[in-house]
């Protein structure tokens, strides 16, 4: 027989519950085989892929390029999770394979196969051969999904799952599968059992290792603590010391769950492992918080995510909140001890350099950090306020600077002037980096500096990727990324990012907003309405960031017809009465819809009120025709260091009827931006 011997990417399609569905009504098998073949051959063909085999209820596949297999099953689930669904499974495996002219055979074709068993409908699932091949793909994220040891196979082997919008990502109890046994030790030794206790020799049991099997733990994740007070008026303490914890243990080595991701848990419920199956981790740390009388105690277990067994007898420190740091510092050591993870000296310096603090000025630094992260306009000035009690309090307690960068950022982009938010922004840099050593070596706030110190883009872009390498799974590295990304007019990287934020948290609200944004400047207006139906579905319309966009969004995919332009107008009219503080962009769209509505009075007094609030007027004057006036708008937006159009002005199109002229480019530069295409190593 001849046969060519090469590498290719494998992939297994399989109709969960097609042979049940064929005894109940062969009609409907039918016809559901023959719509699964309708998505399965054209996407096949246009991801440059070979049809091997048709095996009733499943398919065989192989493709050249590992990234054409994952994005090919990418597009087919999303079809196959359409009205009416089919339930399919997909596995891929790369490796070498025997091509014959009607068939495959190999090792790796037996692999791909057991990657295909362990799915559950809507899940595209692939060994770490293919993770390996597409990871520097941007478009296409990954969640790990841990090792399995697969039936007659040598080795065990990590999984992953495509983690993209419309695309089921499994738990990790939810994989069945080929498996081995999980436990064939145990199952041995309970055999021997009464052998070993005739010879008495239990305790050779433990000295062979088979009944206290340790499983490495790589990944943590801690739990919402629980309050033991009844006094509810300290729960910003205690949601604080969560966060602060987490924060510490990511400093000193361990890969442990974000806290934005985690506060979600509050209050939950639901069993330990279940909870680390979703979030792809190896252990729980359960902890609960009380005070009696200027003291605290801070109590917390670590719990295996695999059998839900104890790795470590529950472990408590007590202290006054003025050391809360050793508090900490004592936790990160125990916990550190349980799964065996030694120190780098960075660490181990970092854990050394804990200080007493004025319990009164942490106090109100864990209030201010509570409306830092509620994130209102509202919200954002009482933050200043805290922050800036508990700095008369102890000057020298450095997070409280970088609270005080990050707010002072934040405003920046509304509800404060973007020139005294940046001179605030730079008055705190130079303490937060001398006091604060985290700071100094955060790369998030590193790359805000040099966008809003400096304005080097470019540089923002690298300090963001490599603090994405060093955390993976931060929703806000990603999200910043994309942001940065359509800041910059690399669109196609800016959806890669959006998506990879999402991926990391489906429930982080500005990550589902920013990826919307992402489609939207890259002209993929269908997906961006995609993601404003859910986040409708999620959080409603009260957030203005993505009620504009869907306005936006609205006006493209009608063409501005007559109907459409007097409801669109109607509700951003009746939206700026009900929210007055709205960002600049609302005023902009209104105007801008004045215009295309033939109300040119109407948009040209929208734009001088616009100008007389310090917002940006020029979307509006260009849509009126007023391009020196425009520019003259955007010269002084600049001069301003407008936040807001710093982020906008490459990619929306209210500005495109500007790209080519020479004015226009001389304000790019004078914001950096005119060039600012990245180095291939930056490109993902």
């Amino acid at each position: 027989m001849a046969y060519d011997k090469r590498q290719a990417a494998i992939m297994f399609t399989d109709i969960q519950g097609y042979t049940k569905l064929m005894q109940q009504s062969e009609d409907l098998g039918v016809q559901v085989r023959a719509r699964h073949r309708e998505i399965f051959e054209p996407n096949t063909q246009n991801h440059h892929g070979r049809i091997i085999q048709y095996y009733g209820d499943g398919t065989l596949s192989i493709f050249d390029s590992c990234v054409d297999a994952v994005e090919c099953a990418f597009q087919m689930q999303r079809l196959f999770q359409k009205d009416p669904v089919i339930p399919v499974r997909i596995g891929i495996h790369f490796g070498e394979i025997l091509l014959t002219e009607d068939d495959i055979i190999g090792d790796s074709v037996n692999i791909a196969s057991r990657f295909e068993s362990l799915g559950i409908p809507g899940s595209i699932l692939y060994s770490e051969e293919v993770y390996e091949a597409i990871r520097r793909e941007g478009s296409l994220a990954s969640k790990s999904l841990g090792a399995f040891k697969f039936k007659n196979d040598s080795k065990r082997r990590k999984v992953f799952a495509l983690a993209l919008p419309g695309v089921v990502v499994p738990k990790r109890k939810q994989l069945r599968g080929k498996l081995e046994d999980k436990n064939p030790q145990r199952r041995i030794a309970l055999a021997l059992l009464p052998l070993l206790l005739v010879l008495g020799g239990l305790v050779t049991l433990f000295q062979l290792g088979i009944l206290d099997v340790k499983q490495p733990v790589d990944r943590l994740a801690v739990m919402p603590f629980e309050s033991r007070d009844e006094d509810q008026s300290k729960a910003y303490i205690i949601d604080g010391m969560h966060e602060d914890l987490i924060l510490r243990l990511s400093e000193a080595g361990l890969n442990v769950t974000p806290y934005t991701v985690m506060k979600k848990y509050a209050g939950t419920k639901r069993p330990v492992g279940e909870i680390a199956a979703e979030l792809g981790v190896d252990a729980l740390v359960e902890g609960s918080v009380s005070s009696s009388g200027d003291d605290w105690k801070i109590r917390v277990q670590l719990i295996s995510g695999s059998d839900e067994e104890y790795l470590m007898k529950p472990f408590e420190t007590t202290g006054a909140l003025r050391n809360v740091q050793f508090l900490y510092r004592n936790v990160v050591r125990k916990l550190a001890s349980a799964i065996e993870l030694a120190f780098t000296p960075e660490a181990e310096a970092q854990l050394d350099a804990a200080r007493a603090v004025s319990p009164e000025a942490y106090d109100f630094f864990l209030r201010a950090r509570f409306h830092l992260n509620r994130g209102t306009s509202e919200d954002l000035e009482m933050a200043v306020d805290f922050y800036q009690q508990s700095l008369a309090l102890d000057s020298l307690f450095g997070p409280t600077y970088s609270g005080l960068v990050e707010t002072y950022l934040l405003q920046g982009f509304g509800g404060m002037d973007s020139r005294e938010a940046h001179r605030q922004f730079l008055k705190y840099v130079h303490k937060a980096t001398e006091l604060d050593q985290n700071f100094g070596n955060d790369h998030h706030q590193l790359a805000m500096i040099k966008i809003f110190s400096e304005w080097d883009w470019v540089g923002a872009a690298r300090e963001l990727r490599l603090g994405i390498k060093q955390n993976p799974d931060s929703w806000e590295l990603h999200d910043s990324y994309c942001q940065l990304m359509w800041a910059m007019g690399q669109r196609k990287e800016s959806v890669a990012a959006g998506r990879r934020a999402v991926a990391a948290d489906p429930e982080a609200h500005f990550a589902r907003c920013d990826l919307a944004w992402a489609y939207f400047f890259d002209g993929q207006f269908e997906e961006a309405g995609r993601e404003i139906e859910e986040l409708y579905s999620r959080f409603g319309d009260e957030c203005p960031y993505h009620a504009m966009l869907d306005i936006q969004v609205r006006l493209h995919q009608t063409q501005g017809q007559v109907a459409v332009l007097a409801n669109l107008i109607s509700n951003v009219e009746n939206r700026l009465d009900r929210f007055p503080q709205d960002p600049s962009t609302t005023g902009s769209i209104l105007g801008y819809l004045y215009v295309l509505d033939g109300q040119r009075e109407k948009a040209l007094g929208v734009a001088r009120s616009m100008e007389e609030q310090g917002n940006i007027a020029a979307p509006v004057y260009l849509a009126l025709g007023d391009t020196e006036k425009a520019l003259d708008d955007l010269e002084k937006a600049i001069d301003q260091r407008n936040f807001l159009l710093l982020y906008i002005v490459k990619s929306h199109f209210w500005f495109d009827t500007l790209r080519d002229n020479p004015r226009f480019d001389e304000l790019l530069k004078r914001a950096g931006l005119y060039d600012t295409h990245l180095p291939s190593a930056l490109i993902d």
